[in-house]
């Protein structure tokens, strides 16, 4: 039987300087929004998308790991929220959902130039933030109103 040694063991937090760690989802997203913003053409857009994908799932893999309501039991006999009134959401759907509304919002402004893309567009990243801001602040509570599957 082959063993591994101890320093393959480790995570990736513990290769690299924390700093580094924290704002890998950051950095990815952000360099993506500039490069829209910036650049125009097919490579540079498929450039954007690919950083824009690996920093959305950095942060969500980051996001599974540490939420402390990790584990979500749909039946909860403690749980104050009804059983008919606890929706099922899939996972992939869900975690997805703030950066699917990012992207769209993001290329609507980009690629429509009429008001109403812009508003349309707008109102898209908009939704992308509520949606991260109420999940960080429910992911804070010990009981959660979604169950995730």
């Amino acid at each position: 039987m082959i063993s591994m040694p101890a320093s393959s063991e480790k995570g990736l937090a513990d290769m690299i300087p924390h700093t580094l760690y924290e704002n890998i989802p950051y950095g990815c997203i952000t360099s993506a929004a500039l490069i829209v913003a910036l650049q125009s053409g097919p490579l540079p857009i498929a450039s954007a998308a690919l950083l824009f994908f690996a920093g959305s799932l950095a942060w969500i893999q980051r996001s599974r790991y540490r939420r402390p309501d990790r584990v979500r039991v749909l039946l909860d006999p403690n749980s104050l929220i009804p059983p008919h009134r606890r929706i099922i959401v899939p996972t992939g759907f869900y975690e997805w959902l703030p950066f699917t509304y990012m992207a769209a919002g993001c290329s609507a402004l980009v690629t429509i130039d009429s008001i109403g893309g812009q508003l349309a567009g707008s109102l898209l990243m908009a939704a992308g933030g509520i949606v991260w801001q109420k999940r960080h602040s429910h992911r804070m509570k010990p009981s959660v109103a979604i169950a995730v599957v």
